[in-house]
C-alpha cells in the first residue's frame, strides 16, 4: 500500500511557509512577542533621531533594519471581538486597579480596606433610541419601532423606524438594559 499524497498547500499556508523560511524570522517572531501577539497591530515605518545639543541630529533607530521594514504596536483595543490579546492585557490591567482600590496596594494606602466600597458604572446620555431586532409571540420578526404619522422629537429626529433589523446588526433594548444596570 502507498501513502496517499499530501494536499496541497493553501495561500495561506505557502505565505506562512514562506516567512517561517526566512533568515530574520528570530527578530519577526521577537517583534510580534513584544507586541503581545495582538490580532491587528499597529505597522509603523520611519525612523528615531536625536538632537546632538549643538544643532546636529543624528539617527538613533529605523525601521529599514527590522523585519518588513516595519515596528508592530499593539493596537491597545479594550474590545475582546475585535482583538483577544489586548482586550486580556486590559482585562488584567483592570482587576488591578479595581483590587488595589479595595485592598491597598501599587500607591493606595492598606487602610482602605476599612472604608466603605461602591462600585457604580455611570452611563452617558443617549443620543436617540436604540435599533433592536424583535420577534413576535410566534417567533417571527417584527418592525423596529413603528409607529403612526411620523413622530419627530424637538430637534427633528424621527421617533420611528419600520425596519426589519438583522440579529447580528442591532441591539437589543435588554441588552442595553441589562448593560445600563
Amino acid at each position: 500500500m502507498t501513502a496517499a499524497a499530501p494536499a496541497e498547500l493553501s495561500e495561506l499556508e505557502q505565505a506562512i511557509v514562506a516567512r517561517m523560511t526566512q533568515p530574520d524570522y528570530g527578530r519577526f517572531e521577537a517583534q510580534l512577542r513584544s507586541s503581545g501577539y495582538c490580532a491587528r497591530p499597529v505597522r509603523l515605518r520611519g525612523s528615531v533621531e536625536v538632537c546632538d545639543g549643538h544643532g546636529g541630529r543624528r539617527r538613533v533607530w529605523s525601521t529599514d533594519g527590522e523585519p518588513d521594514g516595519l515596528l508592530r504596536k499593539a493596537c491597545g483595543n479594550r474590545r475582546e471581538a475585535i482583538c483577544g490579546p489586548c482586550s486580556a492585557v486590559y482585562r488584567g490591567d483592570a482587576w488591578q486597579l479595581m483590587a488595589a482600590g479595595l485592598k491597598g496596594g501599587k500607591g493606595v494606602p492598606e487602610s482602605v480596606i476599612g472604608h466603605p466600597a461602591v462600585f457604580a458604572t455611570l452611563t452617558a446620555p443617549s443620543f436617540g433610541v436604540v435599533h433592536a431586532h424583535l420577534l413576535g409571540s410566534d417567533g417571527q420578526p417584527l418592525r423596529c419601532r413603528p409607529r403612526r404619522g411620523a413622530p419627530v422629537c424637538a430637534h427633528g429626529n424621527p421617533l420611528w423606524c419600520s425596519k426589519i433589523h438583522d440579529p447580528d446588526r442591532s441591539v437589543s433594548r435588554q441588552a442595553v438594559v441589562r448593560a445600563v444596570l
